[in-house]
């Protein structure tokens, strides 16, 4: 089996673009954002929003993890369909993860039951099919052991795309040693190329004492978000010294570059009563590991700490494959920068309060919105740019 490593640096700054070299990424303009339908979570009777996707004709698939259903509403916001319930038999859920496309056909992910569940466009239950089992050789090494496949989209001619991990499995079969975050394709049976690879435990972000791992605070380990169609995918990597740059890299899942652009930001600084605060984490009595466990991770933390923010926080790929990217403003709020496929800015919304986008395109976006219950209701936004 071929196995096509990508594996990401954090540290790329001054990596040009091939076409257009490092540019700024300063949006042109805000877009206004006009709510125009809102799926209300209290009269929508919402438990838990888990995962939601939009489909070609604008309908709402969204679903709730709780009841083990999943609910499709049309473009105007009328419920068309409720899908499944809780259970082990056909079309029923043990927990649902992933909702994908395939075609107009939908995909769910159960990541309990370990199988794949598909429903046709009248939303009626078509067919199963079992997952690759958990742990899986890759490989002759004994560090090449695969767990934990989680589909994430599904192409065209049926391939899947997902995140796993990669590593030595611990005795007794106890989760991954030295674990690697990987993004592959399976055909439901065998697993294919490594398209991306993030070390888990890379010392840039992340901190290893006697077997107890902590993340270095204030750092921002690579971002990956994979297109809905399962043909492309996007890697965001960030250098947070003073006047880093971040990197957007996108490529076909066939192994071809569509984009390779490092955009420069102004740094601000991390200010030293935020240091303060984050180190003063660690002074919490250690319940579990060495008695000096926060204190050595205390210290590695001090070496390692950034000296600025991460200008970026997130990155996806919109249903039109342009890509959105969230990043605070000056004043504390937060938005999303849009870039074509070109790589250059075209526009930026502001993301509302308590907000998260789920899906996007250049006309619309599809939020979560969370009250001070954090209940999730569901809002479409129409997009007003030039």
């Amino acid at each position: 089996m071929t196995v096509r490593w990508l594996v990401v640096s954090l540290f790329m700054a001054g990596c040009g673009d091939a076409r257009d070299g490092t540019k700024s990424a300063d949006p042109p303009a805000y877009w206004e954002l006009a709510e125009d339908l809102r799926l209300d979570a209290n009269e929508e009777d919402f438990s838990q929003v888990g995962r939601m996707v939009v489909g070609r004709n604008g309908e709402i698939v969204i679903s709730l993890r709780q009841d083990g259903e999943i609910r499709v509403y049309d473009s105007a916001g009328k419920r068309t369909a409720t899908i499944g319930r809780k259970g082990e038999g056909p079309g029923e859920f043990g927990a649902i993860g992933s909702l994908m496309w395939a075609g107009d056909t939908l995909v769910v992910d159960d990541f309990e039951l370990r199988r794949l569940t598909w429903f046709g466009p009248d939303w009626r239950y078509v067919r199963t099919r079992n997952l690759p089992v958990r742990f899986s050789s890759y490989g002759s090494s004994a560090d090449s052991t695969i767990g934990f496949f989680s589909p994430v989209a599904v192409q065209a001619n049926g391939t899947l795309v997902g995140n796993a991990m990669i590593g030595g499995a611990q005795p007794g079969g106890r989760g991954i040693r030295n674990g690697v975050n990987v993004l592959l394709t399976s055909d439901g049976t065998a697993y294919g190329p490594v398209l991306f690879a993030m070390q888990l435990n890379d010392p840039r972000w992340s901190m290893e004492v006697a077997g107890f791992g902590n993340a270095v605070p204030f750092t921002s380990p690579p971002q990956l978000a994979v297109a809905p169609d399962g043909n492309r995918f996007a890697i965001l990597t960030v250098d947070q010294r003073e006047g880093g740059s971040y990197k957007v890299l996108v490529m076909a899942v066939t192994g071809d570059t569509i984009l390779n652009r490092s955009y420069p930001f102004d740094p601000v600084s991390i200010p030293q009563s935020a240091i303060d605060s984050a180190l003063a984490e660690f002074d919490q009595p250690v319940r579990e590991g060495p008695t000096n466990l926060n204190e050595r991770f205390k210290a590695m933390a001090r070496d390692r700490m950034p000296s600025v923010y991460s200008p970026v926080q997130a990155i996806r790929i919109g249903l039109d494959n342009t890509i959105w990217i969230d990043r605070p403003t000056a004043d504390g709020r937060r938005s999303a920068m849009v870039l074509d496929e070109r790589g250059d800015s075209i526009g930026a919304v502001l993301i509302p309060e308590r907000s998260r986008i789920q899906q996007a395109n250049r006309s619309h976006v599809w939020m979560t919105e969370r009250d001070e219950f954090d209940l999730a209701s569901v809002v479409r936004y129409r997009v007003n740019g030039p």
